[in-house]
């Protein structure tokens, strides 16, 4: 869990710093904010490749087998409650074989379904952040009384993964209020340091000490990365095709990997020099061919928002490949 608990827990910081700013900024400039157009942005943007993924298990299956896919697996995968089955399940992480990687999709659908309401309710950037910050130190206590509990039910939980989340929707708040500032090189060394410092916390503390030091140390890091100047490495040609490409390649890597290495039984070094480039090539396929032709269905101008001159993560936005975030 380490490595990869580590890199989730930064993607959800990230994206609730992404999403809340533009419902933030959505709500600044025009007084509202369209839900109906967020969710069908988020479903155009989501489902399509989602469901490509779910038909190619589904058609694998018939060589795999059923640790590939069972079709009590697809439920939970379609309507986004992947993390509760695995986190009550004594085979967490692979209960639902080639679609258990849904699982952090999940928690972020379900935290999209409530989070825009609620910011339209509070009407206030100031609220926003206020309620941010309250219900993400609800979430960290949540960590410690369920440290007793099995560690995937921390790990996995809704109600506690979501303090990466609101830590990172109550940083674009702060962020908005100040303006962009100053690009400080010292504090993406320092939130970088945290993070590495998370990644090397002892395992039994991993779920308590180790997840919520990484998120703060991605809060650090980007509010670092997203001063008035930015740094020029994040607009490298490979960071913005990652970026671009980040949600092809997480949906594939996890079967594809998987595969090579449970059903398989591959080891590492072989998973990583084959299953990677598979994986890779595959979300290439994915953002070419279904993923961009569904976006531009409809104008999907309004994602750029936070790539417009003086907003709060501006240089940030071509490294992420920002158009592909919301």
């Amino acid at each position: 869990m380490p490595l990869g608990g580590i890199g989730v827990t930064m993607f959800f910081v990230l994206s609730g710093f992404l999403i809340t700013g533009l419902l933030l900024e959505e709500q600044q400039a025009t007084g509202r904010v369209a839900l109906g157009a967020f969710y069908a942005r988020r479903a155009r943007r989501i489902l399509p490749a989602l469901l490509a993924l779910i038909v190619a298990v589904i058609i694998a299956s018939f060589f795999l087998g059923p640790w590939w896919f069972e079709w009590s697996d697809l439920p939970p995968a379609l309507f986004f409650y992947t993390n509760w089955v695995e986190a009550f399940s004594p085979t967490a992480g692979t209960t639902l074989g080639a679609l258990s990687i849904t699982w952090s999709l999940a928690i972020e659908e379900q935290f999209y379904l409530i989070w825009p309401i609620l910011v339209i309710a509070l009407r206030g950037r100031r609220n926003v952040v206020m309620l941010a910050i309250v219900l993400a130190v609800a979430s960290l206590l949540a960590r410690f009384l369920l440290a007793g509990e099995p560690p995937a039910r921390t790990y996995l939980g809704s109600d506690t993964a979501a303090f990466a989340l609101l830590i990172g929707a109550a940083a674009v708040g702060l962020r908005l209020a100040g303006g962009p500032g100053r690009s400080r090189p010292w504090l993406l060394v320092l939130g970088a340091a945290g993070i590495a410092v998370a990644a090397s916390v002892p395992a039994e503390l991993a779920t308590t000490i180790g997840i919520p030091l990484a998120a703060v140390g991605m809060v650090v890091v980007l509010w670092a990365c997203t001063g008035a100047t930015g740094f020029a490495v994040l607009e490298s040609r490979v960071l913005r095709w990652l970026g671009s490409r980040s949600y092809g390649l997480y949906l594939w890597h996890g079967p594809i990997l998987g595969a090579m290495r449970e059903y398989y039984g591959l080891p590492w070094p072989v998973v990583a020099l084959v299953g990677v480039p598979i994986s890779l090539a595959l979300a290439e396929v994915s953002w070419r061919f279904i993923e961009q032709p569904w976006r531009r269905r409809r104008s999907v101008d309004h994602a750029a928002g936070c790539a417009r001159p003086g907003s709060a993560y501006a240089p940030l936005a071509p490294a992420l490949g920002v158009r592909a975030v919301d």
